[in-house]
């Protein structure tokens, strides 16, 4: 992710030192929109990410919930209790992992 950071970061560096060449070269007005452009479609990009990753969370925690559930529930043999602990755990890991990742986007 830093490495996402770092290009976004020279992008925008980028874009603004052409916009105050623009001003002395009318012929940048063409590499300037393309750079905006470019912003405008990684941010599209960057905003459907974010949306498919909540998506991906909310399936993960009505799983984790559902597994919760039958752990209550249902009478398991130790060995499906764990089995289904350990899958409830590992989902749990996932989830923080996506929350993670919601965060840096």
């Amino acid at each position: 992710m830093q490495e996402i950071e770092y290009q976004k970061s020279k992008l925008k560096t980028n874009l603004e030192l052409l916009k105050s060449r623009q001003k002395e070269n009318k012929l940048l007005t063409s590499v300037v929109n393309d750079y905006i452009q470019y912003e405008s479609k990684l941010r599209e990009k960057e905003e459907l990410l974010k949306s498919q990753q909540e998506a991906y969370e909310l399936k993960m925690k009505f799983i984790a919930d559902y597994i919760e559930d039958l752990m209550q529930t249902n009478d398991l043999t130790e060995s499906g209790l764990n089995k289904v602990s350990y899958e409830h755990s590992k989902i749990l890991k996932m989830i923080d992992t996506i929350k993670n990742k919601i965060k840096t986007i």
